[in-house]
């Protein structure tokens, strides 16, 4: 398990920016960066350090993330599409894109759902969910946008941000 990826994704869950987490944990925002990015190895100090501010148990560093159930709510579908998808940028941004417009669609989904919502508890933590898997989107996005492309990848690519973000203001527009 890479250390690094573990941070992020229990600083995600808790719904932590780096700067806050940073505050938590008594450490500089940088050096989050730096252990989410993989440039640093934290030492088993500094590991303490982040266990306190996130909360959790040191050990839950090392613990692999227990995979989603399968989604019981359009929220909790597009917080696992959106993962997936920064996961598929990460390592091939240029087929990541064809997955653009079934993610806006999802996005626009767990939206309507959020308007359907009348328990505050149940909206708040669909709200999370949505927010995490945004974060997770904006991640995959930047992943995208800084591949070395051709000319012509990058016309596409440009085209396909289009369309999905067309599909994303027709379908809350219809709401």
């Amino acid at each position: 398990m890479d250390i690094g990826k573990r941070v992020r994704e229990l600083r995600d869950e808790k719904g932590l920016y780096q700067e806050e987490l940073a505050q938590k944990a008594g450490v500089a925002r940088n050096t989050i960066s730096r252990i989410e990015r993989g440039v640093l190895k934290p030492t088993v100090s500094l590991l303490e350090k982040l266990a306190v501010g996130l909360e959790v148990d040191t050990a839950d560093f090392l613990r692999d993330r227990a995979p989603l159930a399968k989604p019981s709510t359009p929220a909790l579908r597009f917080l696992q599409e959106s993962r997936e998808f920064e996961e598929e940028a990460k390592e091939h941004p240029v087929s990541a894109v064809k997955k653009l417009r079934s993610l806006a669609h999802s996005y626009v989904f767990a939206e309507k759902y959020l308007e359907t919502l009348k328990d505050p508890e149940t909206r708040k933590e669909a709200e999370a969910q949505v927010r995490e898997g945004l974060r997770h989107r904006h991640w995959a996005y930047m992943y995208i946008m800084t591949s070395p492309d051709t000319a012509e990848q990058l016309e596409w690519r440009s085209k396909e941000f289009d369309r999905a973000e067309q599909i994303e203001r027709r379908g809350l527009a219809a709401s």
